[in-house]
């Protein structure tokens, strides 16, 4: 760079008269992002220059104190930086030039001004080539020497040569997602940030892409291997990184070729690392359980599927087969040829089996195959467990009908049972009577009947249960039942169905005892009456006290009685009336009659 006076220790051009300096300041156009500043040294450029190599589209910077201002007219030819000398002939060492072409790739590109001075005094920190004092950034400003010292320190850490590191984790599974870690080492082994990296995959769609590495100095990409049918490989191509050593222009014409200052500008390079890793077929996992889990003869069944493990978008056709019917469930086999088999396709998540209409009961077992794929390894679910097994059973109905709904003491009655719904089944009726009760709406069907018995039903048809003596007057009332089984639903008729439900009319008598025979004004009196022939009904009997009358034989009944009263006769038995207070002597006497039913 050109100035107004150097001292005569630094070397300086053999020609000091700069064609492109006027009072120490450039007259040829290139000056390009910088400023001039006068200081023990007198004027000087501190910045880069712009123009001067016309292919060169980066700033240059000048390698060459005090040596002619630069102009495109001198000839710049690019010159191999192999084996560099300053202008004092001493070799600048490869280390160096890593540092500076780190610097002018990092630092030396911007239009900031304090960068760009900051930058040029590093350059020639580097080369050497300034007497004491001379390229001090302190003697700038306090923000360049803090530029200077940023510059200097990152370089040490962060220039090249680079090696790119790619890793991938071990146990890789196709579908299964996992994590790819990208970074830049410089020479000093540190991880260097703010790099762009370009990703080339095989064997993991979309990954490949251009990410860029942070200020962390780690890049960490989710990544989904999808191919299980060859190796995962994937390239990292850092881009963009400091080359180990500066482009440099030498000018070649005239007295410039000598007398002329050298440039050097940033030149950029790329590497790459390639990571493989073997990717196993996903495993995949299934649950099964099958829908209903009981049902009727007739009914549809489905099996709910859940598959996990599976990579995304992937899905296969899976063959079902239900096996059945058997007798019990732990009878259950999957080596018998299968009742019903279909297949559908499904994919991760949940899904279900078409419906199988099922018309034969017993017990039946779903079995799923599902088959493998480069990406995903297959299988064959379990033969069979309780989650998977359908009971389909028989519902049998029963519709019945007493063979009388009233009868007399004596009667001999039987109960009429249609059965149907059994599907060819051979099953036994239990029938019970029940009674008497005193009313309809005492029936409970609850402790011991009165009759039991049963009969074999061979499949669906009219039966006739054995007859059965009432001797009783009450209410009665039949109740038939199935027990369950493993292939028929147990089924109980309704305790008291009308169509179920006879009374025995009862013949009551009522004698009657009064309590005392002979008795003073003011005692109190009863009469006790005894019923018979009433059985368990209940009946309401209506009670008249008569007189007084002044002989026994004038007793009449007739006109109205002294007293009136009633009691429940709850069956058989004897009931004692309400007390009555005598206050006229004479003679008295009790009536009692059972009311209609209803009074």
């Amino acid at each position: 760079m050109g100035v107004a006076a150097a001292p005569a220790s630094a070397a300086e051009p053999p020609n000091q008269n700069d064609p492109c300096s006027k009072a120490g300041r450039n007259t040829c156009g290139t000056n390009g992002v910088g400023r001039y500043t006068d200081y023990r040294y007198g004027i000087r450029w501190f910045g880069d220059y712009r123009g001067a190599v016309p292919a060169e589209t980066d700033p240059t910077f000048c390698i060459d104190l005090r040596f002619w201002y630069p102009s495109k007219k001198f000839g710049y030819k690019q010159r191999t930086t192999d084996g560099l000398k300053n202008k004092d002939g001493k070799k600048v060492p490869e280390t160096r030039l890593r540092y500076m072409n780190y610097a002018l790739w990092k630092y030396g590109r911007t239009k900031e001004v304090t960068r760009q001075a900051a930058t040029m005094l590093y350059v020639h920190h580097l080369m050497g080539d300034g007497a004491p004092g001379e390229i001090d950034p302190g003697a700038i400003s306090p923000a360049v020497e803090r530029t200077f010292n940023s510059i200097s320190r990152d370089a040490q850490r962060f220039a090249g040569p680079y090696r790119v590191k790619v890793s991938v984790p071990d146990g890789l599974v196709a579908g299964t997602a996992s994590r790819l870690t990208i970074q830049v080492i410089s020479a000093a082994g540190e991880p260097v940030p703010d790099v762009p990296v370009r990703i080339d995959a095989r064997g993991s769609a979309g990954l490949s892409s251009d990410v860029r590495i942070g200020e962390s100095g780690t890049a960490t990409i989710p990544f989904t291997p999808d191919d299980a049918a060859g190796d995962l490989q994937i390239t990292a191509t850092a881009q963009g990184l400091a080359a180990e050593a500066p482009k440099m222009y030498a000018p070649t014409k005239g007295a410039a070729a000598k007398s002329g200052q050298r440039l050097v500008s940033a030149a950029a390079t790329a590497r790459s690392a390639t990571a493989a890793a073997a990717v196993q077929p996903a495993q995949i996992a299934v649950t099964t359980a099958a829908t209903p889990n009981t049902l009727g003869v007739g009914g549809q069944s489905t099996d709910v599927v859940t598959i996990t493990g599976a990579p995304a978008g992937w899905s296969q056709t899976i063959s079902v087969a239900l096996f059945g019917p058997f007798p019990t469930q732990a009878a259950i086999t999957c080596s018998a040829t299968p009742e019903a088999t279909t297949t559908y396709t499904a994919g991760p998540g949940e899904s279900r089996t078409p419906a199988v209409t099922l018309t034969k009961p017993g017990w039946y077992g779903y079995q799923l195959t599902i088959p493998s794929t480069p990406n995903v390894t297959g299988l064959t679910t379990p033969c069979v467990p309780p989650e998977e097994t359908v009971q389909v059973q028989s519902q049998p109905l029963i519709i019945t009908q007493i063979s009388q709904q009233v009868a007399e003491p004596g009667a001999l009655i039987t109960d009429k049972v249609a059965v149907s719904g059994l599907d060819g089944a051979t099953v036994t009726v239990d029938a019970e009577l029940w009674g008497p009760y005193a009313a309809a709406d005492a029936m409970t069907c609850t402790g011991t009947p009165a009759w039991k018995g049963s009969f074999t039903a061979k499949g669906d048809g009219t039966y006739i249960t054995e007859q059965v003596k009432l001797t009783v007057a009450g209410y009665y009332t039949y109740r038939e039942s199935i027990a369950g089984t493993d292939t028929i639903k147990g089924v109980q008729t309704p305790c008291g169905e009308a169509a179920e439900t006879t009374v025995v009319r009862g013949a009551p008598q009522i004698t009657t005892q009064i309590s005392a025979a002979e008795t003073a004004p003011g005692a109190q009196i009863t009469d006790t009456a005894v019923v018979t022939g009433l059985g368990a009904l209940r009946a309401e009997v209506a009670v008249e006290l008569w007189g007084p009358y002044p002989t026994r034989e004038s007793m009449t009944c007739s006109g109205t009685p002294v007293w009136t009263g009633k009691f429940t006769a709850n069956g058989d038995g004897s009931y004692v009336t309400d007390p009555v207070t005598l206050t006229t002597a004479g003679y008295y006497t009790y009536r009692e009659r059972i009311l209609p039913s209803g009074s």
